[in-house]
């Protein structure tokens, strides 16, 4: 079969790809898509000295697959490499890869007694998701959520929101426990605080209120942020959503666990049944990402990241914190450095 193949250089051949996909597929998914296969090519022609398609072989996508999973939590590695499989699979279209080579990417499996530690919505995910609404469902409640989401707050914190609670001018969401009038926040008193919101959150909120927020108060007279037409959206409302937008199919039209997307159960009655979705998330990975994200990012101390985000240091270690211990270490040796300067 090998004697068939066309040799074809990698980073050509994903070019070929993505122009092909862009029809059949979002801005966000040909750009998500992208990032992931430039990785694969890169570590094809850097690590393995593979230049053309053809000379690709199972023990290659084992060892891209050990790489790749070195810095990825197994939910994200998984997504990563079902965009591997099936560039793989249309490869072998235009005599790239032998037949049946995608079948040799193997995917990492979530056990149901696996800790929920290593789930989070994480960069690219994140990054597509919102791209994808950005492009069809702009300033919905869906994007809106999403935006709220990504600032790390609980669920029940999001829920709790009234319009007045967002300040325009300042970009910030006071959040407030109100449990006379329906509303509470996990911690109580203690949990409330101002926190800033980044300049793109702030647009849509401001676009959803503009054009999109029913006009509606709640039981109580009061006037929920995010809201259906019959009043505060519920809780439940907003994990739902969470779980439909989080479906790979639902905003890279993917699917990482290899089933018929138009026959899945969990895209019937209108996604009524996301949760059913190996893939799909509840409304905390969300929070794990955002707060793994900016320990990453910004070297944050952890008695910042608990302020902001209302969760004690030990817990952000323990259950929050996904950074490798080499991350920790080099974020450790730039705040003694800083310290040594003063």
């Amino acid at each position: 079969m090998t004697d068939d193949l066309e040799p074809i250089d990698p980073h050509d051949a994903i070019e070929w790809y993505l122009e092909d996909k862009r029809d059949e597929y979002s801005d966000s998914t040909v750009e998500a898509q992208s990032y992931r296969l430039a990785i694969f090519a890169d570590w094809l022609v850097d690590e393995r000295d593979i230049e053309n398609l053809n000379e690709i072989t199972g023990r290659d996508l084992m060892r891209y697959k050990t790489w790749r999973g070195q810095n990825l939590a197994k939910a994200s590695l998984k997504g990563q490499l079902a965009t591997v499989r099936v560039f793989l699979r249309w490869s072998s279209q235009i005599d790239a890869v032998p037949e049946r080579l995608y079948e040799k990417v193997q995917l990492p499996t979530m056990g149901k007694s696996e800790g929920s530690r290593d789930v989070m919505v994480d960069g690219d995910e994140a990054r597509q998701i919102r791209a994808y609404l950005s492009e069809f469902r702009y300033a919905s409640l869906w994007h809106t959520y999403v935006e709220l989401l990504l600032s790390g707050l609980r669920v029940g914190s999001i829920h709790s929101l009234d319009v007045p609670d967002y300040d325009p001018e300042e970009q910030s969401l006071q959040v407030v426990h109100r449990p006379e009038t329906g509303t509470t926040l996990k911690n109580g008193e203690e949990a409330e605080r101002k926190i800033a919101i980044t300049d793109k959150a702030a647009t849509v909120i401001d676009d959803w209120l503009a054009h999109q927020r029913p006009d509606v108060e709640d039981d109580y007279g009061r006037e929920p942020l995010l809201a259906t037409s019959q009043g505060r959206a519920a809780k439940q409302t907003l994990r739902s959503i969470s779980y439909k937008i989080t479906r790979p199919c639902f905003y890279s039209s993917e699917c990482p666990d290899d089933r018929e997307i138009e026959s899945c159960e969990a895209r019937v009655r209108g996604g009524d049944s996301a949760n059913k979705c190996p893939s799909s998330k509840s409304p905390h990975p969300w929070r794990r990402g955002t707060i793994t994200r900016m320990l990453r990012k910004t070297d944050a101390p952890d008695r910042a990241v608990s302020g902001r985000f209302d969760v004690a240091p030990d817990v952000i270690d323990k259950h929050y914190d996904r950074r490798s211990e080499e991350e920790k270490m080099e974020s450790r040796r730039k705040w003694a450095e800083d310290l040594d300067e003063e």
